[in-house]
Protein backbone atom coordinates (compact mmCIF):
# COMPACT_ATOMS: atom_id res chain seq x y z
CA UNK A 1 0.00 0.00 0.00
CA UNK A 2 1.89 3.25 -0.94
CA UNK A 3 2.18 5.64 1.83
CA UNK A 4 0.10 8.62 1.94
CA UNK A 5 2.12 11.79 2.26
CA UNK A 6 0.08 14.77 4.80
CA UNK A 7 1.30 18.02 4.90
CA UNK A 8 -0.01 20.60 7.16
CA UNK A 9 -1.32 23.54 5.33
CA UNK A 10 0.90 26.75 6.65
CA UNK A 11 -1.01 29.30 4.39
CA UNK A 12 0.67 31.66 2.34
CA UNK A 13 2.21 34.09 4.94
CA UNK A 14 4.85 31.67 6.12
CA UNK A 15 6.01 31.92 2.00
CA UNK A 16 5.63 35.62 1.28
CA UNK A 17 8.08 36.15 4.69
CA UNK A 18 10.73 33.80 3.51
CA UNK A 19 11.04 35.03 -0.15
CA UNK A 20 11.89 38.29 1.46
CA UNK A 21 15.04 36.21 2.98
CA UNK A 22 18.00 35.47 0.31
CA UNK A 23 17.84 31.64 -0.75
CA UNK A 24 21.59 30.86 0.12
CA UNK A 25 20.93 32.03 3.73
CA UNK A 26 17.70 30.12 3.95
CA UNK A 27 19.94 26.93 3.13
CA UNK A 28 23.03 27.69 4.92
CA UNK A 29 23.58 25.87 8.41
CA UNK A 30 23.65 28.94 10.33
CA UNK A 31 20.39 29.42 12.10
CA UNK A 32 21.66 32.87 13.63
CA UNK A 33 22.23 34.96 10.78
CA UNK A 34 18.74 33.26 9.36
CA UNK A 35 16.72 34.13 11.88
CA UNK A 36 18.29 37.73 12.07
CA UNK A 37 17.28 38.28 8.70
CA UNK A 38 13.57 37.12 9.74
CA UNK A 39 13.86 39.23 12.62
CA UNK A 40 14.24 42.00 9.82
CA UNK A 41 10.38 41.12 8.17
CA UNK A 42 8.65 40.99 11.24
CA UNK A 43 5.68 42.98 12.74
CA UNK A 44 4.66 43.99 16.09
CA UNK A 45 2.30 41.80 17.55
CA UNK A 46 -1.35 43.04 18.62
CA UNK A 47 -2.06 41.66 22.22
CA UNK A 48 -4.58 39.04 22.07
CA UNK A 49 -7.11 39.28 24.96
CA UNK A 50 -6.50 36.87 27.80
CA UNK A 51 -9.30 34.34 29.07
CA UNK A 52 -10.53 34.54 31.95
CA UNK A 53 -9.12 32.81 35.01
CA UNK A 54 -9.87 28.98 35.48
CA UNK A 55 -9.80 27.60 39.21
CA UNK A 56 -6.80 25.47 39.03
CA UNK A 57 -6.22 22.01 39.57
CA UNK A 58 -5.21 22.12 43.97
CA UNK A 59 -2.85 20.02 45.35
CA UNK A 60 -3.82 20.45 49.45
CA UNK A 61 -1.98 19.13 52.28
CA UNK A 62 -4.25 19.77 55.77
CA UNK A 63 -2.86 19.30 58.93
CA UNK A 64 -4.10 19.23 62.51
CA UNK A 65 -4.26 17.63 65.43
CA UNK A 66 -7.30 15.19 66.06
CA UNK A 67 -10.83 17.19 66.25
CA UNK A 68 -9.54 20.24 64.32
CA UNK A 69 -11.56 19.52 61.46
CA UNK A 70 -9.47 17.85 58.64
CA UNK A 71 -11.38 15.44 57.17
CA UNK A 72 -14.44 17.81 57.28
CA UNK A 73 -12.17 20.24 55.39
CA UNK A 74 -11.05 17.97 52.86
CA UNK A 75 -15.04 17.31 51.89
CA UNK A 76 -15.54 20.38 51.21
CA UNK A 77 -13.63 20.37 48.29
CA UNK A 78 -15.76 19.41 44.87
CA UNK A 79 -17.14 15.81 44.17
CA UNK A 80 -14.76 14.27 46.51
CA UNK A 81 -13.86 10.83 46.16
CA UNK A 82 -12.15 9.16 49.86
CA UNK A 83 -9.84 7.25 51.01
CA UNK A 84 -10.08 6.17 54.33
CA UNK A 85 -7.51 4.56 56.50
CA UNK A 86 -9.02 4.63 59.65
CA UNK A 87 -12.50 3.96 59.75
CA UNK A 88 -13.67 6.92 60.58
CA UNK A 89 -14.15 9.36 57.72
CA UNK A 90 -17.41 7.65 56.92
CA UNK A 91 -19.40 9.55 60.18
CA UNK A 92 -17.99 13.12 58.51
CA UNK A 93 -18.96 11.82 54.63
CA UNK A 94 -22.83 11.54 56.13
CA UNK A 95 -22.81 15.03 56.32
CA UNK A 96 -21.83 16.01 53.21
CA UNK A 97 -24.04 13.28 51.94
CA UNK A 98 -21.50 12.09 49.74
CA UNK A 99 -20.83 7.83 49.46
CA UNK A 100 -17.44 7.55 47.78
CA UNK A 101 -15.84 6.29 50.78
CA UNK A 102 -13.21 3.36 50.59
CA UNK A 103 -11.61 1.60 53.52
CA UNK A 104 -7.66 0.94 52.64
CA UNK A 105 -5.90 -1.57 54.49
CA UNK A 106 -2.69 -2.14 52.13
CA UNK A 107 -1.25 0.07 49.59
CA UNK A 108 -2.71 -2.29 46.25
CA UNK A 109 -5.81 -0.34 48.17
CA UNK A 110 -4.42 2.79 46.98
CA UNK A 111 -3.63 2.13 43.58
CA UNK A 112 -6.83 0.60 42.76
CA UNK A 113 -8.17 3.47 44.25
CA UNK A 114 -6.09 6.03 42.04
CA UNK A 115 -7.15 3.81 39.24
CA UNK A 116 -10.48 4.46 40.21
CA UNK A 117 -10.62 8.10 40.48
CA UNK A 118 -8.21 8.55 37.27
CA UNK A 119 -11.26 7.02 35.07
CA UNK A 120 -14.28 8.31 36.70
CA UNK A 121 -15.13 11.74 35.51
CA UNK A 122 -17.75 12.25 38.03
CA UNK A 123 -14.85 12.39 40.48
CA UNK A 124 -13.19 15.75 40.78
CA UNK A 125 -10.76 15.30 43.97
CA UNK A 126 -9.28 12.47 46.05
CA UNK A 127 -8.86 12.61 49.39
CA UNK A 128 -6.21 10.69 51.28
CA UNK A 129 -7.06 10.31 54.89
CA UNK A 130 -4.85 10.14 56.55
CA UNK A 131 -1.63 10.35 54.64
CA UNK A 132 0.76 8.66 57.41
CA UNK A 133 -1.04 6.01 57.33
CA UNK A 134 -0.77 5.71 52.81
CA UNK A 135 3.25 6.07 53.58
CA UNK A 136 3.33 2.85 56.16
CA UNK A 137 1.68 0.70 53.67
CA UNK A 138 3.92 2.22 50.96
CA UNK A 139 6.99 1.16 53.25
CA UNK A 140 5.07 -2.58 53.87
CA UNK A 141 4.69 -2.92 50.04
CA UNK A 142 8.52 -1.74 49.11
CA UNK A 143 9.15 -4.34 51.33
CA UNK A 144 7.63 -7.08 49.48
CA UNK A 145 8.54 -5.79 46.22
CA UNK A 146 12.01 -5.87 47.24
CA UNK A 147 12.09 -9.03 49.33
CA UNK A 148 13.54 -7.39 51.95
CA UNK A 149 12.35 -7.19 55.92
CA UNK A 150 13.88 -3.93 56.47
CA UNK A 151 14.04 -0.25 54.90
CA UNK A 152 16.76 1.39 57.71
CA UNK A 153 19.46 -0.81 57.25
CA UNK A 154 23.38 0.04 55.82
CA UNK A 155 21.58 0.81 52.18
CA UNK A 156 18.25 2.07 54.26
CA UNK A 157 17.97 5.38 52.32
CA UNK A 158 18.37 4.34 49.26
CA UNK A 159 15.79 1.67 49.63
CA UNK A 160 13.45 4.67 51.05
CA UNK A 161 13.68 6.58 47.84
CA UNK A 162 11.12 3.31 47.07
CA UNK A 163 8.65 4.76 49.32
CA UNK A 164 8.96 8.41 48.38
CA UNK A 165 8.35 7.18 44.69
CA UNK A 166 5.46 5.60 45.38
CA UNK A 167 3.90 8.73 46.81
CA UNK A 168 5.22 10.86 44.33
CA UNK A 169 3.17 8.72 41.49
CA UNK A 170 0.42 9.29 43.41
CA UNK A 171 0.52 13.00 43.28
CA UNK A 172 1.96 12.83 39.80
CA UNK A 173 -0.49 10.63 38.51
CA UNK A 174 -3.78 12.70 39.89
CA UNK A 175 -2.42 16.03 38.58
CA UNK A 176 -1.77 14.40 34.94
CA UNK A 177 -5.60 13.71 35.22
CA UNK A 178 -6.72 17.11 36.16
CA UNK A 179 -8.00 15.94 39.74
CA UNK A 180 -7.67 18.46 43.17
CA UNK A 181 -5.71 15.96 45.88
CA UNK A 182 -5.80 16.60 49.73
CA UNK A 183 -3.80 14.33 51.99
CA UNK A 184 -4.36 15.12 55.67
CA UNK A 185 -1.92 14.65 58.00
CA UNK A 186 -1.85 14.34 61.95
CA UNK A 187 0.42 16.19 64.25
CA UNK A 188 2.68 14.34 66.57
CA UNK A 189 5.22 15.20 69.54
CA UNK A 190 8.40 16.52 68.48
CA UNK A 191 11.56 15.39 69.55
CA UNK A 192 15.23 17.02 69.70
CA UNK A 193 18.01 14.69 70.11
CA UNK A 194 15.80 12.18 71.65
CA UNK A 195 14.22 14.24 74.35
CA UNK A 196 10.56 15.60 73.90
CA UNK A 197 10.09 19.60 73.31
CA UNK A 198 6.64 19.80 74.00
CA UNK A 199 5.98 21.20 70.82
CA UNK A 200 4.24 19.31 67.78
CA UNK A 201 5.21 18.64 64.26
CA UNK A 202 3.25 16.97 61.38
CA UNK A 203 3.04 13.67 60.66
CA UNK A 204 2.68 12.25 57.30
CA UNK A 205 4.41 12.19 53.37
CA UNK A 206 7.22 14.33 54.05
CA UNK A 207 7.72 16.04 50.84
CA UNK A 208 4.82 16.96 50.59
CA UNK A 209 5.68 20.47 51.59
CA UNK A 210 7.53 20.24 48.13
CA UNK A 211 4.71 18.18 46.38
CA UNK A 212 1.98 20.37 46.59
CA UNK A 213 0.80 23.83 46.19
CA UNK A 214 -0.83 24.42 49.64
CA UNK A 215 -0.01 23.50 53.10
CA UNK A 216 -2.53 24.61 55.64
CA UNK A 217 -2.74 23.84 59.49
CA UNK A 218 -5.56 23.77 61.17
CA UNK A 219 -4.87 25.19 64.83
CA UNK A 220 -6.73 26.66 68.03
CA UNK A 221 -3.66 29.50 69.06
CA UNK A 222 -1.39 31.51 67.29
CA UNK A 223 1.31 34.02 67.57
CA UNK A 224 1.93 37.29 65.73
CA UNK A 225 4.57 39.75 66.81
CA UNK A 226 5.58 37.16 69.61
CA UNK A 227 1.91 37.62 71.35
CA UNK A 228 0.04 34.14 71.80
CA UNK A 229 -4.04 34.24 70.75
CA UNK A 230 -6.04 31.06 71.82
CA UNK A 231 -9.07 30.60 69.76
CA UNK A 232 -12.48 28.43 70.75
CA UNK A 233 -12.72 27.11 66.50
CA UNK A 234 -10.00 26.37 64.22
CA UNK A 235 -8.33 28.58 61.71
CA UNK A 236 -5.85 27.70 59.00
CA UNK A 237 -2.28 28.41 59.33
CA UNK A 238 -0.96 29.24 55.94
CA UNK A 239 2.31 27.06 56.19
CA UNK A 240 2.68 26.81 52.21
CA UNK A 241 1.45 29.12 49.28
CA UNK A 242 3.11 28.49 45.95
CA UNK A 243 0.65 30.63 44.29
CA UNK A 244 2.52 34.04 45.69
CA UNK A 245 5.49 35.21 46.51
CA UNK A 246 6.88 34.64 49.77
CA UNK A 247 5.80 37.56 52.44
CA UNK A 248 2.80 38.06 50.19
CA UNK A 249 0.86 35.33 51.02
CA UNK A 250 -1.79 35.71 53.88
CA UNK A 251 -0.61 34.18 57.30
CA UNK A 252 -3.67 32.91 58.54
CA UNK A 253 -7.11 32.67 56.87
CA UNK A 254 -10.46 31.59 58.21
CA UNK A 255 -10.89 27.38 57.09
CA UNK A 256 -9.07 25.38 55.28
CA UNK A 257 -12.19 24.33 53.33
CA UNK A 258 -12.32 24.75 49.36
CA UNK A 259 -14.49 27.99 48.78
CA UNK A 260 -12.46 29.81 51.48
CA UNK A 261 -8.71 28.93 49.55
CA UNK A 262 -10.41 30.25 46.21
CA UNK A 263 -11.19 33.12 48.02
CA UNK A 264 -8.09 33.98 49.80
CA UNK A 265 -5.57 32.23 48.79
CA UNK A 266 -4.60 33.25 45.20
CA UNK A 267 -4.34 37.35 46.03
CA UNK A 268 -0.71 38.73 46.78
CA UNK A 269 -1.48 41.38 50.43
CA UNK A 270 0.47 43.54 52.79
CA UNK A 271 0.29 41.13 55.69
CA UNK A 272 0.28 43.70 58.41
CA UNK A 273 -2.86 45.66 56.78
CA UNK A 274 -4.48 42.07 56.32
CA UNK A 275 -3.84 40.75 59.94
CA UNK A 276 -5.24 43.93 61.07
CA UNK A 277 -8.63 43.10 59.75
CA UNK A 278 -7.79 39.26 60.35
CA UNK A 279 -7.95 39.52 63.57
CA UNK A 280 -10.77 42.42 64.00
CA UNK A 281 -13.10 39.84 62.10
CA UNK A 282 -11.71 37.26 65.30
CA UNK A 283 -12.61 39.91 68.02
CA UNK A 284 -9.15 40.37 68.77
CA UNK A 285 -7.14 43.09 69.69
CA UNK A 286 -3.69 43.76 67.67
CA UNK A 287 -0.91 45.58 68.93
CA UNK A 288 -1.92 48.74 66.84
CA UNK A 289 -5.35 48.91 68.70
CA UNK A 290 -3.99 48.48 71.85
Amino acid sequence: MALEIITKSKGSESKDRLKKVSPETRKVRNERNFMNQMLSTAEEVEWSEMPKAKVPILAVEIVGTEGTGKTHCALTFPKAALLDTEGKACNVMRKFKNNKWFKASMFLDVIDFVNTVIKSDDIETAIFDSSRDVVDMAEQFTLEQLEKTALYSQAGAVLYTHVNQKMDWIVQTLRAHGKNIVFTSRMKDEYKQNVRTGGMQRDGYKKAPYQFDLVLELTTSFVWHDKEYILIEPIAKVVKNGYVKRGQSKPFIASAEYQTILNEIFDPIDREAYMTEFMKGLDLESEDDE
